[in-house]
């Protein structure tokens, strides 16, 4: 059965009154209605396309969720040597104040030392 003939029987009974169903069913088939074969074609092609973006969105999905790990572990990474930093220029403020005071202390005992020789 050709697809004329399907639309014939599909709608004689319908519109047997109004005129010739094969006319009928010729002017659909000119206007495109009933291309069957088209519209499971372009339905297999959209559904191919929409399983290929899905496919995609989901890669992006998993490189996102890597991306957001990789991210958390340079945070913390971040934040810990932030810290590190902080403790050890608190410590080593701390021991250059000593070592200036002490510098500053040995220097003018020097300096006592050289007037006591000038005889100042």
């Amino acid at each position: 059965m050709t697809e004329k003939d399907r639309m014939i029987e599909i709608i004689a009974p319908h519109v047997s009154a109004w005129g010739d169903d094969e006319a009928i069913a010729e002017a659909l088939i000119a206007a495109g209605f009933g291309d069957v074969k088209e519209a499971k074609r372009k339905a297999f092609v959209y559904n191919r396309e929409i399983t290929h973006l899905d496919g995609i969105l989901k890669g992006a999905e998993r490189r996102a969720e890597v991306a957001e790990k990789e991210f958390k572990k340079t945070e913390h990474r971040a934040e810990v040597a932030e810290k590190m930093f902080n403790i050890l220029y608190e410590e080593t403020s701390e021991y250059m104040k000593v070592l200036s005071k002490e510098w500053y202390k040995y220097q003018a005992e020097k300096e006592l030392e050289e007037e006591k020789k000038n005889g100042k």
